[in-house]
């Protein structure tokens, strides 16, 4: 079998349980599959709404393909994929197999098109309809459903797929009087992004591009979260201000989603990570266990970091840049054992429980801060267990010093945020 087909959606879900396993290979013996022209493979539709080969898309998850459609790759530009609306259109295709891998996926027929089999690889995918338009016909010769073989004139089919406004005659599906207007295909995948859509930059591959995740659509105020690293990351990551994604929009970075880094299986590959100053937020637990983990640094828009944001990164040598920061969460950077010294900067006014909780190595905290007065503002244990010779050095102009210094002194003092008598606050 040739390369192409090879990296075909079918070999990724036959990584998947034991029962579609069997189903597609089943479905390798019902399509009578063994070879292609040169040219010949896989066109891929994706829940973003891209369309195209391997050499285009990469390697996308299983979880993100809507569909497989073997055949040649020249035909990227007869498939357009609305993810709105969750509709295929195919023009003027044939010869092909379709398999369609989500339930209530409307395939919408544009002129006259050939398909050999339309597999659907489990009973589970259900809401398939197939909607013809304004002068299209549809030669369909086969539909399989997971281990069940059918034909349009073969009773079964019905309780999975629906084909609306249209006529059949043996193998033939004709649209009616009364189908819509054609699709505009206006060459390949659909354009449309979400608010709450996961995106990747235009022209790249979950390979190479971050996935983000879409806050705002509107004009002059399009926004995203940093929602995961690429699956190629190593090394430094940069979190961007601006990225422009599949739509052809420019979207501004505002956020570190929540267990942006925690929940990436290759996160101990990344040592650095470099924050854009339109960041305003780390999310909860964004970057915990990152093992390999030893420099932040940007993030001069950040005002909050999330609860457990840096919690258990072991080696964080080097946190640096965060002049506008506000509010330090619960166990923001609990056993951060490296860390040496940190900033409390002019702008904080809240520091969770735990928050350098088993800093073993901290020893030199610079507190710029006058808004941390009383001790409700510094949480339980926030320093407890970092160095026995911890030095807090209060380090404010001589007019604030005179109105804020004794008191924060007094909060930094307090045994309920770890202090022990070994520390010099001064």
């Amino acid at each position: 079998m040739k390369e192409t087909l090879k990296k075909s959606i079918f070999s990724r879900l036959l990584r998947g349980t034991l029962a579609l396993a069997v189903a597609l290979s089943m479905a390798f013996g019902a399509f009578g599959i063994t070879s292609h022209a040169d040219d010949s493979g896989s066109i891929w539709v994706l829940t973003d709404g891209r369309v195209g080969d391997y050499n285009d898309l990469g390697s996308p998850s299983p979880d993100s393909m809507v569909a497989d459609i073997v055949g040649p790759s020249s035909l990227v530009n007869n498939i357009k994929y609305d993810s709105t609306k969750k509709e295929i259109t195919i023009q003027g295709i044939s010869t092909t197999n379709l398999l369609i891998n989500k339930s209530d996926i409307t395939i919408v027929i544009n002129g006259e098109c050939n398909i050999s089999e339309l597999f659907l690889p489990a009973t589970s995918l259900t809401g398939i309809t197939i909607q013809m338009t304004k002068g299209s016909k549809l030669t369909l010769n086969s539909i399989k459903i997971a281990e069940n073989l059918y034909t349009l004139s073969n009773p079964g089919w019905e309780a999975n797929i629906t084909i609306k406004d249209s006529a059949i005659s043996g193998n033939v599906i004709t649209a009616s009087a009364s189908a819509p207007d054609p699709v505009n295909i206006s060459g390949g995948s659909s354009t449309s992004i979400d608010v709450g859509s996961v995106a990747y930059e235009q022209n790249k591959t979950p390979s190479n591009s971050a996935s983000y995740k879409v806050t705002s659509t509107d004009e002059g105020n399009r926004t995203v979260t940093y929602d995961k690293p690429a699956e190629g990351a190593e090394g430094t990551e940069q979190v961007k201000a601006t990225v422009t994604l599949t739509d052809g929009n420019t979207y501004t970075v505002t956020a570190i989603s929540e267990n942006a880094f925690n929940n990436f299986e290759n996160k101990n590959k990344i040592k650095k990570i470099e924050i854009a100053d339109t960041v305003k937020e780390i999310g909860n637990n964004a970057c915990k266990d990152m093992a390999e983990l030893t420099d932040v640094t940007g993030g001069k828009g950040v005002t909050s970091i999330g609860k457990g944001a840096f919690s258990n990164c072991s080696k964080l040598k080097n946190f640096s840049g965060f002049d506008n920061l506000e509010i330090i969460n619960d166990e923001a950077f609990n056993k951060c054992k490296k860390l040496t010294k940190v900033t409390i900067g002019v702008k904080v006014k809240k520091i969770g429980k735990k928050a350098y909780y088993e800093c073993s190595s901290l020893k030199n905290i610079t507190v710029k801060s006058t808004k941390l007065t009383k001790k409700s503002k510094v949480g339980a244990k926030a320093f407890g267990k970092i160095h026995k010779k911890a030095k807090f050095k209060m380090k404010m102009s001589k007019k604030d010093a005179k109105k804020y210094k004794t008191k924060t002194i007094k909060v930094f003092k307090n045994k309920s945020i770890g202090y022990v008598n070994t520390w010099k606050v001064s």
